[in-house]
């Protein structure tokens, strides 16, 4: 609610509104008949949010001014990998022991 202390006449207005809209008769009083009492509209108040975002939005949609070259560095290559051993250890499981459990 932009104007709280205007929303419940501003929700009256449209009630009376829409009922005559859809064909019904409405004896309203002269301050809710929306072609009696449209007041003159506000002036609208900065929203500094949706200025905030607009803002953003443009800022994202061009060039940032910290990428203006692509970079002169060379990107590192993949990690290398070690090399393998010349053993490898060999795990032996008895019988009884891939049998049992554990304590």
């Amino acid at each position: 609610m932009t104007e709280p202390e205007r929303d419940g006449p501003r929700r009256t207005r449209q009630a009376v509104h829409d009922l005559r809209r859809h064909g019904y008769t409405v004896h309203a009083d002269v301050a809710l008949d929306p072609a009696a009492s449209a007041s003159p509209p506000r002036p609208a108040r900065s929203n500094g949010l949706a200025e905030r975002r607009n803002r953003v939005a443009q800022a994202a949609a061009g060039r940032s001014p910290q990428r203006a070259q692509p970079p002169t560095t060379t990107l590192p290559s993949a990690r290398p990998i070690p090399p393998k051993p010349a053993y490898a250890h060999t795990v032996h499981l008895t019988a009884s022991a891939a049998a049992g459990r554990s304590r």
